[in-house]
Parts: structure tokens; C-alpha cells; sequence
């Protein structure tokens, strides 16, 4: 998954620049979506793969309330999948926070991204 987003000014090139890869928290939450970001670059569909990784980039709007690995963990909660919560200080998302991913988790079913 490419560090960039419409909500970033992180470049999206580091695939054509030769990455090798990374850690796509994203994938826990939609795994074919970020796999589509790897098959599109790799079938030279850039297009198809940036219009992949801006779906999920929504996510990011969420980070601001608390840790990333702490909102990836409960979206993947709310999605019904029992992960565990991050470890404390980082396991708190406020009231506020939840609803955030839980409106971003609809959009993106509503968009039929897994």
C-alpha cells in the first residue's frame, strides 16, 4: 500500500521509484482492496491501482483519534472480528472516534470494498 492519500501529501510512486513493500495495516481491514493496489501496479493498471489505495485512504481521516494501530484494531473489531485491543495507553478511541469508523467502514461496504 502506498503511504499516500487524498488526505496526505505522502507520495504515491514508491512502487514505480522500486519499493519492495510494507506494512499495509489497511489489509486487516479490507484485504482484497489493498491486494488490488499490488495487482493493478503489477499489471501496469496505475489508474486502477491509485483509485484502490484513495478508497481506503478514508481510513486516515480517523487517526486523529488515538493511535493508528489502535483505530485499525477496532475497525477490525467492528467488522466482528475479535483481535484483541492495543495495549494501554493506546486503547482508548473516544465516542467520537467510533462513530468516525464506523461511518467510514459503511461507506466502503456500501462501495462493495473488502
Amino acid at each position: 500500500m502506498w503511504p499516500s492519500s487524498p488526505a496526505t501529501t505522502a507520495r504515491s510512486d514508491l512502487p514505480e521509484e522500486g519499493g519492495a513493500g510494507g506494512i499495509a495495516g489497511r489489509a486487516n481491514i479490507w484485504p482484497a482492496t489493498v491486494a488490488k493496489i499490488y495487482d493493478c501496479f503489477k499489471a501496469g493498471d496505475l489508474e486502477g491501482a491509485q483509485a484502490a489505495q484513495d478508497a481506503i485512504a478514508i481510513l486516515q481521516q480517523t487517526f486523529k483519534y488515538g493511535n493508528p494501530n489502535t483505530i485499525i484494531k477496532t475497525a477490525v473489531a467492528l467488522q466482528g472480528h475479535n483481535v484483541g485491543k492495543c495495549r494501554a495507553p493506546f486503547n482508548y478511541v473516544p465516542e467520537e472516534g467510533l462513530e468516525a469508523i464506523k461511518k467510514v467502514l459503511a461507506e466502503n461496504a456500501a462501495k462493495g470494498l473488502n
